[in-house]
């Protein structure tokens, strides 16, 4: 039986807060993430500071007209880049291996061969 703490344990960490936070550690600002990802400034700074709460760290800070990452937002970044781009490439990839099963051959020929 599921008990109440594990039934929220899908919710702690989003992929889009993750891809947020990536995308702003790349290019060093939430108002280039947040075009990069088609979404709001504040919805980027959200997210990121969502995954702010739930690792209790500082993972940006202001700096100049952008933000700069902690030491802790670099580990992060180094180890969620990678869940972020295998989940982007998940799609694709599904879809050529549907390809490749649908994929049949069919052969018609009299009953002598």
């Amino acid at each position: 039986m599921a008990t109440r703490g594990s039934r929220r344990a899908y919710k702690e960490v989003r992929l889009q807060q993750l891809r947020s936070f990536c995308e702003t550690a790349r290019l060093g600002s939430l108002a280039a993430a947040a075009g990069a990802l088609g979404v709001s400034q504040p919805t980027v700074w959200e997210q990121v500071h969502a995954l702010e709460k739930e690792f209790d760290a500082l993972l940006i800070e202001p700096h100049g007209r952008g933000c700069r990452i902690t030491d802790m937002g670099k580990l992060l970044a180094e180890l969620a880049d990678p869940l972020v781009a295998g989940i982007d490439s998940l799609k694709k990839a599904l879809q050529a291996r549907r390809t490749a099963v649908e994929a049949r051959l069919t052969v018609a020929a009299p009953q002598r061969i």
